[in-house]
């Protein structure tokens, strides 16, 4: 039988331990974060002490942020709209950055390079290289 949850943990605790390197990091970035669930994943299993989501989708953020304080996590996840090629958070304020199910939707002509773009310079590679540790899933 089929289930989705378990697959979905299964996943998050995979990424989750490649980001840290088994190791829990202080804080880390979810590129494109939808309603916050791998964050609060990575809190709740003690994978990361904090969690900042970005999503260019304000009704997901709201949902994320919502979602959070219910869990009793709003200390530990923030989240904000904002597109992971263009955000202004400072590369050295994570230890990983992860992104699942985000790179597919990403408008980057190259989506899973490691380079500048020719629109601007790709700050989700200036990110990872500078957090040292990023992982890309998708399915």
């Amino acid at each position: 039988m089929f289930d989705l949850e378990a697959m979905l943990e299964n996943t998050n605790a995979a990424v989750l331990t490649r980001v840290t390197k088994g190791k829990r990091a202080a804080r880390l970035l979810d590129m494109g974060c939808g309603t916050g669930a791998t964050a609060r994943y990575a809190v709740q299993h003690q994978y990361a002490d904090k969690v900042c989501g970005i999503s260019l989708s304000a009704t997901q953020v709201e949902q994320a942020i919502d979602l959070s304080r219910t869990a009793g996590l709003a200390k530990q996840n923030s989240f904000a709209r904002m597109d992971f090629h263009d955000t202004p958070l400072p590369s050295t304020t994570f230890d990983g950055a992860y992104a699942i199910e985000s790179a597919c939707h990403s408008p980057e002509p190259d989506k899973h390079a490691d380079h500048k773009s020719e629109r601007h310079p790709n700050r989700a590679s200036q990110i990872q290289a500078q957090a040292g540790r990023c992982e890309m899933h998708e399915q």
